[in-house]
């Protein structure tokens, strides 16, 4: 169940930050209608939930979710907020 989690979010996270050196915002990219990035995304958040709920852990899919939900508001409204 971990490993599933670490997964998606080194995932997403090196998506993010190839687009973002690219100099492009991933939310635009990714809720346009037409590019898979979003189905890629619900289909691995979809799991996790599948894998949470079959073991009886529901808090802790509800915990990423939020983390999820967080810090997509935060790069939404500032894509340049952690540089390195």
């Amino acid at each position: 169940m971990v490993w599933a989690a670490v997964f998606l979010g080194v995932g997403f996270g090196l998506i993010e930050y190839a687009v973002w050196v690219d100099g492009a915002n991933l939310f635009e990219i990714v809720f346009s209608p037409s590019f898979p990035l979003l189905a890629f995304f619900g289909a691995w958040f979809g799991f996790l939930i599948w894998l949470f709920e079959k073991h009886g852990k529901r808090k802790v899919w509800m915990i990423l979710l939020a983390i999820l939900v967080v810090l997509v508001v935060v790069a939404v409204n500032c894509m340049d907020c952690v540089k390195f």
